[in-house]
């Protein structure tokens, strides 16, 4: 739906700069419009991607797996604890720390990188 309404507004775009000849206009080939997003978001996307990877390899072992488990899998608290052999209370507790600790991680990388 919104690739077909981007579709019609570049197309009314071009209607509109042919009435007002004065106005020059840039034609935005099909192949740059993939999957409705831009080529930008997705090397922003994919950016953001490696950022993420980066800093889970230097997190604790057991909280890159939590992490992976619960955010890249979807498991719920009970399969996770299941299969590390945990209490889904304890489960919670350390998610909770692992995502402190990877925020903090991000934060911190990303103003490194700002600066």
């Amino acid at each position: 739906y919104k690739s077909w309404l981007f579709k019609v507004a570049i197309n009314l775009y071009y209607d509109y700069c042919r009435k007002n000849k004065k106005s020059q206009y840039v034609v935005v080939e099909d192949y740059l419009i993939t999957n409705e997003r831009l080529i930008e978001e997705m090397m922003i996307a994919k950016e953001n991607q490696l950022l993420v990877r980066r800093i889970l390899q230097k997190v604790s072992p057991t909280f890159k797996q939590l992490l992976l488990l619960k955010y890249e899998l979807d498991w719920s608290y009970k399969q996770i604890a299941e299969y590390i052999d945990m209490k889904p209370e304890a489960v919670k507790t350390y998610l909770a720390r692992a995502r402190k600790t990877f925020k903090e991680m991000y934060r911190r990388e990303c103003n490194e990188k700002n600066e």
